[in-house]
């Protein structure tokens, strides 16, 4: 058997030597360097008159989940135009001229629901620049009047959103009456370097029947919310009443990343699913507080407590059910999906592409009966590899080539102020000017030594301290010579 890595679970997942993975994806990033766009799956480069410059600002401290860091290259390696990154969280200071770039776009790392998630020094610069500014958010449902006031703020124009287009109205239709245009996207696509397989072991020889990592996500989120949990406590329960393998956990130091994630799945014959996202939308943050009041008050307080008290006035008032960035990992690793029901962006069918599970767990011998047919396993995952994966209608390109069409919509719609400068950013990038201004060529470059600090933050730090050391450590990196830690 190939090599093995130690996942965060504790146990052993068979997977490719890490060694080659990491060679394998640098070569596919390097040939997509610069100029140097001469892979034969590129799009058409020379789309519309001009390839425009764009600026993504991102925070770093979250690149060591696959879906953050797959969305963020994915400019680099699809887009026509040309991409370039910086970090724009917390303290970090912004040390370059934004007018030249054409457009600049803030990913949804950066918490727009957060006061000064976003560095002082680039709300400022943003506050004053005049070109195209874009926002991608995800979890709209949280504080929702602060993310609309920091759109207001910022002078924001084109919004990309996880929220359903039928329920955008609803949230922001003050913004889309002062000429905010909202654009729906899904919270993440299919990478390219998953749809060789290579993670996927033979359906037979998979040694965990169900594996599965969910989250405990804070109260307040509601009942879409707590299916991310519920799903896990109530299928680990079934599961070793009946002696049947699966490792299912839930706690944060249980959470396996990188790679290791896909050769967990690969040697799952099933794995866990809910839609994602939220129904209750917390306006304003008074429902996190007087829950959060509850939980000191009285710790103990149960979410069913909780709910029937302040939550449930609240919930499914807006339907936001989305699918998430997992189901296409697993689909891509072809790992059997038990989902509980639901129309998950209208993407999958049931019992095509995945086993429905309801809610109240009555189909449960059913779907733990069909795990036992090999044969009935390998013709689902084949199927809902071939049409969700392999059809690339999901993948990363489909997402730039939409913000590609509509960041050239924007800009030419004659309502923005178009560079002056005659030179783009390739042609300004010397080694010195990179090195001064703090942009990068990929979100990794610069954060190889941040997320060393984080890792290691995290196995000695107890959890109590960690926020105010990410906070310190943040102020002195946004205060340290780029060049000389890269």
């Amino acid at each position: 058997m190939a090599e093995a890595i130690l996942t965060g679970c504790g146990r052993y997942a068979p997977f490719r030597p890490f060694r080659s993975i990491r060679a394998e994806r640098l070569r596919v990033l390097e040939k997509t360097t610069r100029e140097d766009h001469t892979m034969t799956d590129q799009p058409d480069r020379s789309f519309g008159s001009e390839r425009l410059d764009v600026l993504m600002l991102y925070d770093p401290w979250w690149l060591h989940t696959n879906a953050v860091r797959d969305y963020l290259e994915s400019f680099a390696l699809h887009s026509c135009h040309r991409f370039r990154y910086a970090v724009g969280t917390q303290y970090a200071p912004c040390r370059m001229d934004l007018s030249r770039f054409d457009v600049v776009l803030l990913h949804y790392s950066i918490r727009s629901c957060i006061p000064d998630c976003l560095s002082p020094a680039f709300a400022r610069a943003l506050r004053e620049y005049r070109g195209v500014k874009g926002l991608f958010i995800q979890d709209d449902f949280d504080a929702t009047n602060l993310t609309k006031q920091f759109i207001r703020d910022l002078g924001i124009r084109v919004v990309f959103t996880c929220m359903p287009e039928p329920a955008i109205p609803a949230v922001y239709g003050d913004l889309l009456g002062a000429g905010v245009r909202f654009i729906n996207v899904l919270t993440g696509y299919v990478p390219d370097r998953l749809k060789c397989a290579a993670f996927a072991r033979p359906m037979g020889a998979r040694q965990i029947w169900i594996g599965y990592r969910g989250r405990v996500n804070p109260l307040w989120y509601g009942r879409l919310g707590r299916e991310k949990l519920e799903i896990g406590q109530r299928m680990r329960e079934v599961c070793r009443a009946r002696n049947i393998s699966c490792d299912i956990e839930w706690a944060e130091d249980r959470r396996i990343y990188g790679d290791a994630w896909y050769s967990f799945l690969g040697d799952c014959r099933a794995t866990l699913g809910t839609e994602s996202g939220s129904n209750l939308f917390d306006w304003d943050g008074q429902v996190r507080a007087a829950v959060e009041a509850q939980l000191r008050k009285r710790p103990a307080t149960t979410f069913d407590e909780v709910y029937d008290a302040w939550l449930g006035k609240h919930d499914n008032e807006i339907a936001t059910n989305q699918i998430s960035p997992r189901i296409f990992e697993a689909i891509a690793t072809r790992t059997a999906l038990i989902l509980y029901e639901g129309r998950y962006s209208d993407i999958l069918q049931p019992y095509v592409h995945y086993l429905p599970l309801r809610k109240d767990f009555a189909n449960v011998d059913e779907v733990l009966a069909r795990l036992a047919d090999v044969d009935f396993l390998e013709s689902l995952t084949n199927r809902a590899f071939e049409e969700i994966v392999a059809s690339d209608r999901y993948s990363y390109r489909v997402l730039v080539r939409l913000v590609d069409e509509e960041l050239r919509a924007e800009v030419t719609s004659g309502d923005n102020e178009r560079r002056t400068r005659g030179e783009t950013i390739d042609n300004a990038d010397t080694a010195a000017w990179v090195a001064r201004s703090g942009i990068q060529m990929w979100p990794e470059e610069a954060t190889n030594t941040e997320r060393r600090i984080r890792q290691a933050a995290r196995r000695l730090l107890p959890r109590s301290v960690r926020p105010t050391i990410k906070i310190a450590l943040e102020y002195v990196w946004g205060r340290l010579p780029w060049s000389r830690v890269r």
